[in-house]
């Protein structure tokens, strides 16, 4: 499976190539005979794609083993959530970590494209000798996939932790039960402060203002029980990856607009 994905890769690139090199091939004989060394650097450079789409493709199946194992741990071991972890993720943010990564596998591919359409659409591409019918077909073709590569980096995020979500549910959901009983108890001792304060020894009074004060500290403590394995920094982190990305799409639709009202 691994080798069918590299080759999808492949042929993903193969098409880049064609679309960057397309007039260029027609012309190989001429080239070949007079620019013999731009010749070899132009090849070693379309090789180096080529083998970059057939490692991409390895490292998206790669990706995705790794996220079902990832998803599996909900299954395969019991979730040990610890409510008042300093990490507020119950201590499993490296899990979080680890989906993160993840999803960063798929970021410079998103910024490559970007950066190729904000050059497109803002600088000047009179020096790359391509014809500028390649071009809008190559820019074409990369705005084709920069959403779905924006959506799958984010679901390389999520997709692990979904299970591991769940299982933080359904750990809440009994945690608040025992919250519920500590509230009830804050309730009751509250409402015989409230109603018995002039018959309560002082001794008694002390004493359950003392147990009221636990009570509360432990009610608002255990209170935030989280049910995500990652900080909210890794979701910043994720979503400012998109920056460029989005820039150049947005450059992609200024130009569109500009040649509409040519």
């Amino acid at each position: 499976m691994s080798l069918v994905f590299g080759l999808f890769g492949l042929g993903i690139n193969l098409w880049i190539v064609w679309l960057l090199d397309k007039g260029w091939i027609i012309g190989f004989y001429d080239t070949l005979q007079n620019f013999p060394t731009e010749l070899a650097v132009i090849l070693f450079l379309r090789i180096s794609i080529l083998l970059s789409g057939f490692v991409g493709g390895m490292i998206a199946w790669r990706i995705y083993v790794i996220g079902r194992q990832i998803s599996a741990l909900a299954t395969s071991f019991e979730i040990d959530l610890h409510v008042g972890h300093p990490d507020r993720c119950g201590g499993l943010s490296p899990i979080g970590d680890l989906s993160l990564l993840l999803a960063y596998c798929i970021v410079p591919f998103l910024i490559l494209i970007g950066a190729w359409l904000i050059f497109v659409n803002i600088l000047d591409i009179s020096y790359l000798y391509m014809m500028s019918e390649n071009i809008r077909w190559l820019s074409s073709t990369l705005q084709i996939f920069i959403f779905p590569l924006a959506a799958f980096s984010f679901l390389c995020f999520f997709y692990p932790l979904i299970s591991i979500h769940n299982s933080m549910l359904l750990i809440k959901s009994a945690l608040e039960i025992e919250l519920d009983r500590v509230d009830q108890k804050i309730h009751l001792i509250e409402l015989e402060l409230l109603t018995k304060t002039n018959d309560l020894p002082h001794e008694k009074q002390g004493a359950l203002e003392e147990n009221l004060a636990f009570l509360q500290r432990s009610y608002a403590r255990y209170n935030s029980i989280p049910t995500w394995p990652f900080r909210g920094g890794h979701l910043v982190r994720l979503t400012t990856t998109q920056i460029i990305p989005m820039i150049g799409m947005a450059s992609s639709a200024v130009e569109f607009i500009r040649n509409m009202a040519k």
